[in-house]
């Protein structure tokens, strides 16, 4: 059934307060940055609510007698009578605008919390993200060695956007698991079926548009991976794969073998260089789609197997307002 036809639902938990009505729901998530994100906009006059299990009126009421900035979040969409969970995270700004917003941020909102001092002689990754968050469940799909770390009066959050900064490693939180690798090594646990043709099967379509989704080829762009390593003595060990000419990027390390350097570069250059799609496509509320899973395109106008793949799905920018629940998923590497 189209979505038109469609009624859009929502149920909001902050804290111990429960509503289902919202003006507009904002949701970001990305593999490539920390952080999920939602922003909350509130009618005007917000008058009822579930708090505690009771309906209560909210009317002429300030709403931080209600809710406060570290509550728990959990936002559910759909269509109907069908709820999904869109978002989990913490409470993290109350606005004083009107209409207002609350905006949110997951599971890194706890990461930020603290400052950390330790200086390593030699460390892995594994070992680096162990001291950083000790109480969570963490999955390292590259388990590289970072030679000499200092963590320096960082929080543990800090210390990921360094990572992710200096070695192109990404972090992010799959439910309260903390994911930690190089793209191009993330495996997808769940897929999602997408036809581009307009008279495609519907089952796999609820395509909006794919006007923002191109075809590109890795020799339409030279690129070239520069990985060095300053050493103890001050001698320096550098790893160049890729093609000069073009685009270079940089990354520094300190006393890293030349093997790691090499597995590096080899590394972050298959997540930017690659034949397939490139952008964005966008989808209805359904399927239910999220950052780090996969999508798995065919478009019948085309006959090239090439253009028939999976890729893995960078982000997803969720907008649910005004009739209108649509997903914008940006896709990564084919896989």
């Amino acid at each position: 059934m189209a979505s038109l036809y469609k009624n859009m639902v929502c149920s909001i938990r902050i804290g111990k307060v429960l509503f289902d009505v919202v003006n507009a729901v904002s949701i970001k998530q990305s593999i490539m940055l920390l952080s999920d994100t939602a922003t909350l906009t509130l009618p005007r006059e917000f008058k009822k609510a579930i708090v505690n299990g009771k309906a209560e009126s909210t009317e002429r009421k300030n709403i931080r007698d209600f809710i406060a900035e570290g509550d728990e979040v959990e936002i559910k969409l759909g269509y109907n009578d069908d709820l999904y969970t869109r978002f989990k995270g913490y409470l993290k700004k109350i606005s004083a605008d009107v209409p207002l917003v609350l905006e949110c941020e997951d599971e890194m909102w706890q990461l930020r919390k603290g400052k950390l001092n330790k200086t390593f002689k030699k460390v892995s990754l594994k070992e680096l993200i162990e001291f950083i968050a000790p109480g969570y469940e963490t999955e390292i799909i590259d388990d590289i060695n970072l030679g000499k770390y200092i963590v320096k009066n960082a929080s543990p959050y800090e210390v990921l956007e360094a990572l992710r900064n200096s070695h192109l490693m990404h972090s992010y939180f799959r439910d309260k698991t903390l994911v930690v690798g190089f793209p191009s090594d993330f495996k997808p646990q769940i897929s999602h079926m997408v036809n581009l043709s307009s008279d495609g099967d519907k089952v796999h379509c609820n395509v909006r548009s794919s006007k923002n989704l191109k075809f590109v080829r890795k020799d339409e762009m030279k690129l070239e991976i520069r990985a060095i390593s300053t050493n103890s003595n001050g001698s320096k060990e550098t790893v160049t794969v890729g093609e000069s000419g073009g685009t270079t990027r940089t990354l520094n390390f300190a006393n890293t073998p030349k093997s790691e350097l090499e597995k590096i570069a080899k590394k972050n250059l298959e997540s930017l260089h690659f034949d397939g799609y490139s952008g964005s496509i966008d989808l209805f509320g359904e399927p239910i789609v999220n950052a780090g899973e996969s999508l798995d395109i065919s478009d019948p106008a085309y006959t090239e197997s090439e253009r028939q793949g999976k890729y893995l799905i960078e982000a997803v920018d969720i907008d649910f307002k005004a009739a209108e629940y649509n997903q914008a998923v940006k896709l990564s590497l084919p896989l």
